[in-house]
């Protein structure tokens, strides 16, 4: 075939672009076309018709072609004009199909002639034809494309892009090309400066620049691959040329090649060759830049850069070793390094000595970086080091069966529990520890455990070394996995204490209950027989000592300083004053003791009835703090409420649990040493309210406490002459039980007493 006609048609039907595909190729031997994509068929007889005159046109002008009648019935075919040749022998759609869609990468069984040297082809065949084309109809013919194109002028310049390349480089609403918007990256992620964009080198090297590979960045941060052509095109209207660049969108393509390069990526290696003492290096792979931080000729050029990198604990090591290659032994070692960043690395460097005549000539060798290797071996390690902590120090029975039922694993304490050391047990199996009245049930237990993937308890009876029962409650599962065996997993605690301990607790049980009621039984007898009179007349001298004693007490101040000041006409006024405040503050104390004293008898005798109202009990005991705070702060001694809720009801009688509270207040002032504390804690506990009156003073002996509601009782303490008629208690109890509450005491000597009071909310409730 004539070489002209043969490179123009492998020019003109060896085309392909992003929606058109490859749509015809010349054979390699020059005598046939053959569809490679498309809808195009060989049988198809316009197809044969075409080979068979190519077969036999040998010698004529190229521009001939395009007037075979074979050929212009196969352009005229509907599937051949959907793929837009029909009019490949116009000017301007030549050389658009010709330039955006021509390349020679999908050619692989031809060989393609040199583009300068089509494109003058094309050029003299455009001359014959007289066919000329214009701007306007290039850029037409160029905006409507299925490709982005980009048109630049000789010095690389861009002049116009058509619609598809605005769209993808987010370039629409645009007036003028912006090079700030138009950034393309290479295929290691680096950004490409614009004066080595692909148009850019075409202009410089006047020279057409074929299948470049360029990342795109949208406005939605995905990232585009394009294959990109920059091609010289002549200029019909002056001698110059311009630039037709397209991009050819291959993100999927880019996608599955940099999916499968990611998984087929062998791990971070460095191999090298070098002289038998390891500082002459004759070979560095590029991988060192990645590991290192260092490219092959840093190294070349400084021979002890990674020697003098590695930690200084590995010197020594790293230099026996460096010797003994030099020896001819082949030898592996593992050691620090920091890279060019000052990242720790930690690398395993495998040497080979190579050996002629019995002489290490030179040393070739592999170093792969193992940091994470080390990383997730050094968690394993302490993983394990905390496991085998817990498997020792544990007070569990912790083991593992085979198979067979043969202990492989014992912790000492288990196999302690048995009177055995964990040596002892291991290879042997569990059923030779077991009872017998149980060895039946239990291997079934066990076979059921391995045949089942689920948790299951079970309780077993072993016979110790000491031939007693050591009764073990397990929970057990099967383990297993991929290249092991499966193996039953048990932990174990040893219950035979706890159930000697169970059985002792149910037998003292029911001698407590036998007790108690023989102990009810008797207080019931002393209680009908008790002498009511003799219990009577105990409490009436009680009660009359002690009123006689707290009337005494005030009534002797009352009567000496009133005689002193009828009896003395020159004592002086401030003395009269001061003997005047001490008359006045004993008669209030007796007041207050016939008031007490009153209260006690209506409440004894039932008379007092409860007035109820709905009140905020924490602002009557802000109240009571108040009215009291100054005598608190007498004996520096700090009261305080502590309540959640600033608002909290209750119906009640407040009167009468102001009197309790007030009570309550007055023995810890009483029994709190000057510097004290005193707190009112209010918690709220569903339908009832708690009361906490706690202080840090003198406290009492536990075994006092049963006798503080006691009527007429006063507790004697060493070194303390506090006065009090001994039913100040005995009325809080007494207005406690009126509104169906619970008091409690808890007390320590020297450290305080806590009082604590419940009270439903609603008195109704307890009424009911």
């Amino acid at each position: 075939m004539n070489g002209k006609i043969n490179n123009i048609l492998k020019l003109i039907c060896g085309m392909n672009g992003s929606n058109y595909g490859v749509l015809l190729k010349i054979s390699s031997n020059g005598f046939s076309i053959r569809a490679a994509h498309g809808n195009l068929d060989l049988n198809d007889i316009s197809l044969k018709t075409f080979c068979e005159d190519l077969r036999i046109t040998q010698n004529f002008d190229p521009s001939q072609v395009i007037f075979l009648e074979s050929y212009i019935k196969l352009a005229e075919q509907n599937n051949i004009q959907s793929l837009g040749i029909k009019e490949v022998f116009k000017s301007e759609r030549f050389i658009l199909l010709l330039l955006c869609f021509s390349s020679e990468k999908e050619m692989k069984d031809v060989e393609v002639a040199n583009m300068d040297t089509a494109s003058e082809m094309i050029y003299e065949f455009l001359e014959e034809e007289k066919t000329f084309s214009t701007e306007a109809n290039l850029e037409s013919t160029i905006e409507n494309a299925n490709l982005a194109v980009l048109f630049s002028d000789n010095k690389g310049n861009p002049v116009y892009t058509n619609n598809r390349f605005r769209e993808t480089f987010n370039l629409k609403g645009v007036s003028h090309f912006n090079n700030e918007l138009f950034k393309l990256f290479d295929e290691e992620g680096n950004y490409i400066e614009n004066f080595d964009y692909p148009y850019q080198i075409a202009a410089r090297n006047n020279k057409s620049l074929n299948d470049r590979t360029y990342k795109f960045i949208n406005d939605k941060g995905e990232e585009k691959w394009f294959r990109v052509n920059s091609i010289l095109v002549p200029d019909m209207s002056n001698d110059d040329q311009k630039i037709l660049t397209t991009f050819e969108d291959i993100t999927t393509v880019m996608d599955i090649k940099q999916r499968m390069k990611a998984e087929m990526a062998p791990p971070d290696v460095v191999y090298y060759s070098s002289d038998p003492s390891g500082t002459e290096y004759s070979f560095i792979s590029d991988s060192a830049k990645k590991m290192f931080g260092y490219l092959p000729e840093e190294i070349f050029d400084n021979r002890y850069m990674i020697a003098s990198r590695i930690f200084s604990e590995y010197l020594d090591k790293f230099k026996n070793f460096i010797r003994d290659l030099s020896r001819g032994s082949q030898l592996a070692i593992e050691y620090k390094i920091r890279d060019a960043k000052n990242k720790t690395r930690f690398v395993r460097h495998l040497g080979i000595p190579v050996l002629e005549n019995y002489e290490v000539v030179k040393i070739v060798g592999v170093i792969s970086d193992i940091t994470n290797e080390k990383k997730i071996t050094e968690k394993l390690l302490f993983a394990e080091e905390k496991l085998n902590l817990i498997f020792e120090n544990s007070d569990e029975f912790i083991f593992s069966l085979n198979e067979n039922f043969e202990f492989d694993l014992v912790n000492q304490l288990g196999a302690r529990f048995l009177g055995y050391e964990p040596e002892e047990l291991i290879g042997c199996s569990i059923s030779d520890y077991l009872k017998d009245d149980n060895k039946k049930k239990l291997m079934n237990v066990l076979k059921e455990v391995s045949s089942s993937d689920e948790l299951l308890t079970f309780t077993a009876n072993f016979r110790a070394r000491n031939h007693k029962t050591v009764q073990i409650k397990f929970k057990a599962k099967t383990i297993q996995c991929e290249g092991i065996d499966k193996t039953i997993l048990g932990v174990g605690r040893n219950i035979s204490e706890y159930q000697k301990d169970e059985l002792k607790i149910k037998e003292l049980s029911e001698k407590l209950n036998n007790a108690n009621k023989i102990i009810e039984n008797e207080k019931n007898k002393v209680s009908h027989h008790l002498n009511v009179s003799d219990e009577i007349n105990k409490l009436k001298n009680d009660f009359i000592s002690n009123i006689s004693h707290e009337l005494r007490t005030p009534l002797t101040s009352i009567v000496g300083f009133a005689e002193t000041i009828a009896s003395d006409s020159e004592i002086e006024k401030n003395m009269i004053q001061e003997f005047g405040k001490v008359i006045l503050e004993e008669g209030q104390r007796l007041s207050r003791l016939i008031d007490e004293i009153l209260d006690f008898s209506e409440y004894e005798s039932g008379l007092r009835k409860l007035v109820k109202i709905k009140f905020n009990v924490v602002d009557m005991l802000e109240q009571l703090v108040d009215s009291v705070r100054e005598q608190f702060d007498s004996k520096n001694i700090k009261l305080t409420i502590v309540s959640k809720q600033n608002h909290l009801d209750l119906i009640g009688d407040r009167i009468t649990l102001y009197k309790a509270f007030d009570n309550l207040l007055s023995n810890a002032y009483k029994f709190t040493d000057i510097g004290g504390k005193v707190e009112i804690i209010v918690n709220d506990i569903d339908e009832a309210v708690e009361f906490i009156v706690a202080d840090n003073g003198v406290g009492i002996h536990e075994a006092d406490i049963s006798i503080l509601f006691q009527k007429f009782k006063k507790l004697s303490r060493t070194g303390s002459q506090i006065p009090g008629a001994g039913f100040g208690l005995v009325t809080v109890q007494q207005i406690i039980d009126m509104h169906f509450g619970t008091i409690g005491i808890e007390s320590k000597l020297n450290q305080g007493t806590k009082i604590i009071i419940r009270i439903p909310k609603n008195l109704t409730v307890g009424e009911k």
